[in-house]
């Protein structure tokens, strides 16, 4: 084991770290040992950058729907502004926002989740 691999416990992920070979986890309670393997799971550092890797791709995929969603909407309104048929734009924007909002919406309860 490399001395930035972390051991964590299975059920609430707790840093196990100096603490005894088996036992309860201090947070949550469950057993444990060490050396079976057993009730805890051990993550290398290069897992642990993949994980944040993830987050970042997370975070900029929601938030670029949310600016796409933004966007969209903000255009069919300055584009309401010069038109004969103000509300045709102002649909057109809410529609096509709506879809990437939605998109955030639902990468936000899909990816979101396991990247917290």
């Amino acid at each position: 084991m490399a001395l930035d691999d972390q051991i964590r416990c299975e059920r609430c992920g707790y840093d196990m770290l100096g603490l005894a070979g088996e036992g309860r986890c201090p947070e949550c309670g469950n057993k444990y040992d060490m050396d079976r393997q057993q009730g805890v799971t051990r993550r290398s550092a290069a897992m642990l950058a993949h994980d944040r890797g993830d987050r970042v791709v997370f975070l900029v995929k929601f938030w670029g729907l949310i600016g796409l969603a933004l966007g969209c909407m903000g255009i069919g309104g300055l584009l309401a502004i010069g038109s004969k048929m103000p509300q045709r734009p102002i649909l057109m924007g809410l529609m096509f926002g709506g879809v990437f909002a939605f998109g955030a919406f639902v990468t936000w309860f899909t990816e979101g989740k396991s990247n917290q």
